[in-house]
């Protein structure tokens, strides 16, 4: 069963030797507001079209994923219903 879940997008990303790139979701919330995971890298072929192309930019964006076990925690699949609530400039510190 898909669940709803909101996240951040940021343009960081990881290439795993062997496996294929992934990208950084942050502040994971399901459709309750409750924080399900701070961070996740997930396989970037998901949200590449949306993704942010420089750190200047952060986007929230809502999906339907299903949980699937992964160590001790959880990671998602079947990602599907990708969409861009929210785009925001990120602020450059002092």
């Amino acid at each position: 069963m898909n669940n709803k879940y909101t996240a951040i997008i940021t343009a960081n990303r990881r290439d795993v030797t062997k496996m294929n790139p992934k990208i950084l979701l942050l502040n994971i919330l399901d459709n309750r507001n409750n924080l399900v995971r701070d961070h996740m890298w997930v396989d970037e072929t998901y949200f590449k079209s949306i993704a942010p192309k420089n750190n200047k930019v952060t986007h929230t964006v809502v999906f339907t994923a299903n949980k699937k076990d992964y160590l001790k925690s959880f990671t998602f699949c079947d990602i599907e219903n990708i969409k861009v609530i929210k785009r925001y400039r990120v602020k450059k510190s002092n």
